[in-house]
């Protein structure tokens, strides 16, 4: 027996398809859907009643549990013996107790498994193919149905980002990238992706253009800039550094190195680092022996790998004369602690 699960909803009885029409209880055929998604194809009755069910009084629920299992039992065995399908043991429901039915999600993932260890083009495009389509579409907004079908999208995006990766035809791996950004236009791995295979093909002006579409569509939705790989790869490419080897650098800190550990506080240092993100401008205030310094020192030693031109601490606790401090230049990038 085999189950289809992505694309559409289908069942191969003895190589012979289910028709429609025999599934007389839509919650029989639920019911199914159910079991060949669950590890083992095997969940608690408690679960099926809650899920089918939700809010009904317990004893009609196990009613009707018990009248999809036979219409269930009856359209999987066809004319053959019932014995052994879907079988209610301890409360247990197992979908065939002989030996699993063939279904294909587990196919898929069981070659995403093995094409992500190998990593050769070839198993990656067997993998992608053996996604047909999205977990069905006609239970599209089932609550038990959307956080499994979003975890199948999303490993089908990291097998196409690593395609694309391994891919040596050029048009091929644009096509895998273009697939994920097709499903989820913020997936920042096929952005990455995109971008390196932009630059090198000496379209380097679409590949910047492609990261601020990125960032801005970020800060419109949550607020938030891309993750930290993103940017290093768009300084890269603004910089040039990925052409030739870099020009030996100076320092790229004053920072006076720690003399205690600095624990307790990791709640505080993200949400500097977030507001910081959100703007040039950052002002700690407190009172006296707060440990404001210590904060920004321990946040400023956390950015440096996301600062090309490094993090500078600037003591003004001794300057009186407000026109002995600097300007910020026409970036305004100067941040105040």
């Amino acid at each position: 027996m085999r189950i289809r699960l992505l694309g559409e909803f289908t069942v191969d009885r003895d190589g012979t398809p289910v028709q429609a029409r025999e599934w007389r209880l839509r919650k029989a055929r639920t019911l199914v859907k159910l079991l060949a998604l669950a590890p083992g194809q095997r969940l608690h009755r408690d679960v099926l009643l809650e899920t089918l069910w939700p809010g009904r009084e317990a004893a009609s629920a196990a009613n009707n549990l018990h009248q999809a299992l036979h219409v269930a039992r009856r359209v999987l065995a066809g004319d053959g013996p019932h014995a052994g399908l879907l079988e209610l043991h301890d409360d247990v429901v197992t979908l065939r107790a002989s030996d699993p039915v063939d279904v294909d999600v587990e196919h898929f993932e069981r070659s995403a498994e093995l094409a992500r260890a190998g990593g050769d083009p070839a198993g990656l495009r067997a993998a992608v193919a053996a996604y047909t389509g999205d977990l069905l579409p006609e239970d599209r907004f089932e609550p038990w149905a959307v956080r499994r079908r979003e975890e199948l999208r999303e490993l089908l995006a990291e097998l196409l980002v690593e395609l694309a990766g391994a891919e040596t035809d050029e048009a091929e791996a644009l096509a895998a990238l273009h697939r994920v950004l097709v499903m989820n236009p913020r997936h920042e791995g096929a952005v990455r992706g995109l971008m390196r295979r932009l630059a090198a093909g000496g379209r380097r002006p679409e590949a910047l253009a492609r990261y601020e579409r990125l960032r801005d569509d970020l800060r419109a939705d949550s607020g938030s800039d891309p993750d930290p790989r993103t940017r290093r790869l768009y300084r890269e490419l603004l910089t040039g550094q990925g052409d030739e080897p870099a020009a030996p650098r100076g320092p790229r800190h004053n920072l006076a190195p720690p003399l205690t550990s600095f624990v307790g506080r990791e709640r505080e240092i993200a949400d500097v680092h977030r507001l910081l993100t959100r703007g040039g401008l950052l002002t700690l205030t407190g009172v006296g022996g707060a440990g404001k310094t210590r904060l920004a020192e321990e946040t400023a030693r956390r950015l440096l790998g996301d600062q090309p031109d490094g993090v500078w601490f600037v003591d003004l606790t001794r300057v009186g004369d407000p026109r002995a401090t600097p300007r910020p230049g026409p970036s305004g990038s100067w941040r105040r602690w």
